[in-house]
């Protein structure tokens, strides 16, 4: 959240509600203070864009996320079968669709 015009980061997190917590990342960016700005973004933060933390709760988080206008789900894990664990929540069978629900083949 560095630049200080356009920046399409943190226009995303102020729309998501996080105006004020944007507001101190940038001062602390721009001013220099990198580790600081890192540290000010809170873990809420992510978990409002991210799925994030131990298959159980990733399992739990996605349940949520189906009601929302997310119809892509990037997954980037370490271990592949954490993947197969969650694949079925991801894509409830056939290929992947919009919000995780398969589509017509």
């Amino acid at each position: 959240m560095g630049a200080a015009e356009v920046n399409f980061h943190r226009n995303m997190f102020t729309r998501l509600g996080y105006e004020t917590e944007c507001e101190k990342i940038s001062r602390l960016y721009l001013d220099g203070h990198r580790t600081e700005a890192i540290a000010a973004v809170s873990t809420r933060m992510v978990e409002g864009v991210a799925l994030i933390g131990p298959t159980h709760k990733i399992r739990h988080d996605l349940q949520a996320w189906e009601t929302t206008v997310v119809d892509v789900i990037s997954a980037s894990m370490a271990d592949p079968a954490t993947l197969r664990t969650l694949a079925p929540g991801i894509c409830r069978g056939g290929r992947p669709g919009p919000r995780g629900r398969a589509r017509d083949a």
